[in-house]
């Protein structure tokens, strides 16, 4: 087995898989044993509606990170040389893993709406109208998830073949999804206090990255957007003769295809 970065996600797809899966629920773990342990500190409910946000806006951020992250580690290989790598399709299976870590955000986002239905507002619909008219940061919090919720609907391949070119059209809903987060991030902490801002300058670094390719010469949907891309045909020779033969890699599936 290669421990080539690109070569190891290739053929051990699954296992990758499975570990960036199970290392994104350590925080739900972690924070489950605490509430079992009965050991959240002080106000339990606040370290729960904390850290339930706070990993939901990190995953989306992790989500948005993959289309630049697939094309910095292109060019690095190209730096170092390395014999894989150089490609943007020898990373395709960084772009498979994202409709995963984009339902996670989508959890642990529905985990922290729940917890403040549930233990901040107990399900009263006049303490949440109230809320809204007096804490404009649940208002922003609201339109972040309900703008995840038709993205987690239609994750299914089912959907995706059913939408067809629309289905990319709708999941450009999650930067409207990350903009609300960090506005919800910003306006619910105290005057003065820094936290939330590394995040936003992260989530609007990803977003400029994305409109700034977009607006560059020569940007090719195809090639610069956040889709799989197709393998290069290689030619190899027959053993037989000097003959070139010129070997196509099939074509994606469509559930490879995903926003930027």
């Amino acid at each position: 087995m290669s421990l080539h970065p690109a070569l190891l996600l290739k053929e051990r797809y699954r296992l990758c898989w499975w570990v960036v899966f199970a290392l994104l629920c350590v925080p739900a773990a972690t924070l489950g044993w605490a509430a079992w342990q009965e050991a959240l500190g002080p106000n339990p409910l606040e370290r729960l509606e904390r850290d339930t946000g706070r990993w939901a806006l990190i995953c989306l951020a992790l989500a948005l990170a993959i289309t630049p992250a697939r094309r910095a580690l292109s060019f690095l290989m190209v730096v170092l040389r390395s014999p894989d790598g150089k490609r943007l399709s020898d990373w395709n299976a960084l772009v498979r893993m994202r409709r995963m870590v984009g339902l996670v955000a989508f959890a642990y986002g529905a985990a922290h709406v729940l917890v403040y239905l549930e233990l901040d507002v107990g399900w009263d619909g006049a303490a949440l109208a109230d809320a809204f008219r007096e804490k404009p940061y649940i208002l922003a919090g609201l339109a972040a998830f309900a703008a995840l919720l038709p993205l987690a609907a239609t994750s299914t391949d089912f959907a995706m073949r059913k939408l067809g070119r629309y289905w990319k059209r709708l999941h450009r809903l999650t930067y409207f999804a990350a903009c609300a987060g960090c506005l919800h991030f910003v306006w619910l902490s105290k005057p003065g206090v820094l936290e939330p801002y590394p995040y936003v300058a992260l989530i609007l670094l990803l977003l400029a990255y994305r409109v700034i390719l977009r607006l560059r010469p020569g940007f090719h949907p195809g090639r610069d957007g956040g889709d799989e891309v197709p393998e290069r045909p290689s030619q190899v020779k027959r053993p037989e003769s000097e003959e070139l033969v010129t070997v196509r890699p099939p074509e994606p599936s469509p559930e490879k295809e995903s926003i930027a």
